[in-house]
């Protein structure tokens, strides 16, 4: 009776085309889970801000917690927002704990980590990032969380800046991906991704500015890719 067995040459054959599939599909594979990872932790990082404005909001005892943060009753530019100090503890209070005041009860930082010095990258990863604005002051300055993402609050420009970085130091420190900026809209508190200037409004491929990735934040929230309208934001991320 003839038994069947594979020779060497097929068996060579059979193992080549399988690494050949594998090397198709295996990038694919992986980029797909790091984009889930990446949603599940930017849906973590939403709930916690809107939780800590909620929070706020009661413990300041107001309706309209970026009415009153950027409250400016002055004629000039050279007083901070009188709101601005209770407005940034009331944010953090049920966060994590440091150090807010100095002895004498002025404000010292609303930051605890310098970034500065990383390598924070464009959406498309073509540029390295760099403070040059005010409104990303948050990116650079921050503060982590228990579970280990950034967050920071700026106010400026009669406007409450909020910067997430979804895991924090691990990569990929990209905007798009787990670096966000957003702004507060005045009348409901709600997140919104449209910076001011239409050179910040970039979330491309290809751009190679350093601007490229600020907008991102804005398709993130709708859930839409940038450059497909068909697809949900974070099945598209290449």
């Amino acid at each position: 009776m003839n038994k069947l067995a594979f020779t060497l040459a097929e068996a060579l054959i059979t193992l080549a085309i399988i690494g050949i599939l594998a090397a198709i599909t295996l990038p694919s594979i992986v980029i797909k889970h790091r984009n889930k990872i990446l949603e599940t932790q930017y849906k973590k990082s939403l709930s916690t801000i809107y939780q800590a404005i909620l929070s706020a909001k009661q413990e300041i005892g107001i309706d309209k917690y970026t009415e009153y943060c950027t409250y400016y009753p002055y004629s000039d530019n050279s007083h901070e927002y009188p709101n601005s100090n209770e407005c940034y503890e009331a944010f953090y209070k049920n966060l994590i704990k440091y150090k807010k005041f100095s002895p004498e009860g002025n404000w010292v930082t609303n930051s605890e980590i310098s970034r500065v010095s990383e390598t924070l990258k464009t959406f498309n990863g073509k540029q390295v990032l760099t403070r040059n604005r005010g409104w990303d002051n948050p990116i650079f300055y921050t503060n982590l969380m228990p579970d280990g993402s950034f967050m920071n609050i700026h106010i400026l420009e009669a406007n409450v800046f909020i910067a997430i970085d979804t895991n924090g130091k691990k990569k990929p420190n990209k905007l798009g991906y787990d670096i966000f900026v957003f702004s507060l809209d005045k009348s409901n508190d709600q997140l919104s991704g449209e910076m001011k200037g239409s050179s910040n409004n970039i979330c491309s491929k290809d751009d190679e500015t350093k601007n490229n990735g600020y907008y991102c934040s804005y398709y993130a929230l709708k859930d839409e890719c940038p450059y497909d309208s068909s697809k949900r934001y974070f099945k598209c991320l290449p």
